[in-house]
């Protein structure tokens, strides 16, 4: 039987993809709080074991689970509060107590939970010491293998990214915001039909029989008329990457422009990204949207091998340049050792001074 044209038909309703955050520790559940206020309708999980600081968390669809030190109990704790999703997005400042402590137990819970479990990773500052910089690797070298993916950030990268000018929560606030930037594209990519569509299937399609893959992700908007090398230079430069993705083997491209956006762009875009890795696979989108006259929005989501994550013999520019120092402050000698020195100099002059003293005809006795 034929239905009326005015009723809905539930077979052709795209199903919304489930996306939640999970913020675990202090700094994981700031950066996704900060998320939370970003990016519309963002389901949050925030999971600490400090509750003044779980309460100071008011605005959003968020839910805090608060631990209570006691591994069994909060793993039941854990089992029963983290509900099934689609894409679980797991925020954490590796070489915090909380993350060392509790990282490994939520991505087992969560790798029975969700159907992509992608972690966003943050590096410590230089100063906060090598040994925490050491731990934090070690902490993600043990989940690697729990996760679709990793993206790893550096907190040091704030000085050498951001006007110098800024204090330092504003300087913080810029890896936060390019981030939210990057996710909100992706997730809008995700629930939005296109004219070229990109959905949950094709993300797990990326991911496919694959777990530990480095990720870059990055999301830009410029100008039609911008220039194809600035296009790229911009789309491929993540300034707050700790880790970056040299050769990708798999490619997510999501471009959007207004209705005044050319075949012949799309095309040489599409173009600049292939020659990334001519070899790999790449999953493209288009579509186009009214409010974006003149505009271009592209998205891109790279995955790559980790080894350089699980290599024994792998150093942080921060620890290379620290050897660096080291091996050079041995080189250089200290004020006693240059005092000998000078004292050897002298007595070996006196020495050869004293033979001009002796008479010529007194040098045989």
């Amino acid at each position: 039987m034929l239905k009326k044209s005015n009723e809905k038909d539930s077979s052709f309703k795209v199903p919304k993809v489930k996306i939640e955050v999970i913020g675990i520790g202090g700094g994981g559940c700031k950066i996704a709080y900060f998320l939370a206020s970003e990016i519309k309708n963002l389901k949050t999980t925030l999971i600490d074991k400090d509750f003044k600081l779980l309460k100071s968390f008011k605005k959003g669809k968020l839910k805090k689970i608060l631990l209570t030190k006691e591994e069994h109990k909060d793993k039941k704790l854990l089992e029963k509060y983290l509900k099934p999703v689609d894409l679980s997005l797991v925020v954490a400042c590796l070489g915090g107590e909380t993350t060392k402590r509790y990282l490994a137990l939520i991505l087992e819970i969560l790798e029975k939970k969700a159907k992509i479990n992608l972690g966003i990773f943050i590096f410590p500052f230089a100063f906060e010491g090598e040994k925490k910089s050491l731990e934090a690797r070690d902490t993600l070298k043990k989940v690697l293998t729990k996760l679709e993916g990793v993206m790893v950030l550096s907190n040091q990268k704030v000085f050498e990214s951001v006007a110098k000018s800024l204090t330092f929560n504003l300087a913080l606030q810029e890896i936060n915001k390019t981030l939210a930037i990057s996710l909100e594209n992706l997730i809008e990519v995700l629930r939005a039909p296109q004219l070229i569509n990109i959905d949950f299937a094709d993300l797990r399609e990326l991911f496919k029989k694959s777990k530990g893959n480095l990720i870059y992700l990055n999301s830009i908007s410029i100008s039609k008329e911008t220039k194809l090398e600035e296009i790229e230079k911009r789309l491929f430069q993540n300034p707050f990457l700790e880790i970056k993705l040299d050769t990708p083997k798999k490619i997510l491209l999501s471009l959007e422009g207004g209705p005044d956006l050319e075949l012949y762009l799309f095309e040489k875009i599409a173009e600049k990204v292939y020659v990334k890795n001519p070899s790999g696979r790449i999953i493209i989108g288009l579509n186009q949207i009214k409010s974006l006259q003149g505009k271009l929005r592209i998205l891109i989501l790279a995955i790559g091998k980790a080894e350089v994550l699980l290599d024994k013999n792998s150093k942080t520019k921060y620890q290379k340049e620290k050897k660096l120092r080291k091996v050079t402050k041995m080189k250089r000698k200290t004020s006693l050792e240059l005092q000998k020195e000078k004292e050897l100099q002298v007595k070996k002059i006196l020495e050869e001074d004293s033979k001009w003293d002796k008479p010529a005809f007194l040098e045989s006795f």
